[in-house]
């Protein structure tokens, strides 16, 4: 007859010390084992999400050769166009080498729109963040005009010496009745 094994009182009874966080063991030795969910994962770190596509799922196999875009064809995003518009073109003819699609008319007007609209929102963010650059820059200049602020103690003095003037006042005003019956006639009437 076995007798099973009795359950360690400071063990959560899978193994873990009731003290260890979770992802630590001890072995049979008494030194603990430190257990990970993979091997781009430790403890205490958080896990990140890829947000571009996943490649492991992707079809490798090259594209068939006519749809391969050449540096020939750099001549057909360009033509008839004005010189003004060639960032637009050579974005366009990135965006088609990138997706690997030969020129035809309809899609470099597809790929030439898709570039006005990417540089568009690429100048718009550049000169935000350019407009946010120079205002911190102008608000750090002129907080470096101002003076420093008084302290604890200049405060403490002032307050003070306020305290002192009032207090002069006060007992100039109780020795001299005359002064106080003048200044109570005047308020009066």
């Amino acid at each position: 007859m076995r007798i099973p094994p009795v359950a360690d009182p400071r063990s959560d009874g899978m193994g873990r010390p009731l003290f260890a966080p979770r992802g630590i063991r001890p072995n049979g030795s008494g030194a603990c084992v430190v257990l990970s969910d993979g091997p781009n994962r430790s403890l205490g770190m958080a896990t990140t999400t890829t947000l571009g596509p996943d490649i492991s799922g992707q079809n490798n196999a090259a594209p068939p050769v006519s749809s391969i875009i050449t540096d020939n064809d750099l001549a057909r995003f360009m033509a008839g166009r004005p010189a003004t518009e060639r960032a637009v073109d050579l974005m366009a003819f990135a965006l088609a080498a990138e997706k690997r699609q030969a020129p035809s008319d309809e899609t470099i007007d597809r790929f030439r729109q898709e570039a006005a609209t990417a540089l568009s929102e690429y100048a718009f963010r550049y000169m935000h963040n350019a407009v946010e650059q120079i205002r911190r820059e102008a608000m750090a200049e002129q907080l470096s005009r101002l003076g420093r602020p008084p302290g604890f103690g200049t405060l403490l003095l002032a307050n003070l010496l306020a305290l002192a003037i009032a207090g002069l006042v006060a007992a100039w005003l109780v020795l001299h009745p005359a002064t106080l019956a003048g200044l109570a006639g005047l308020l009066s009437g």
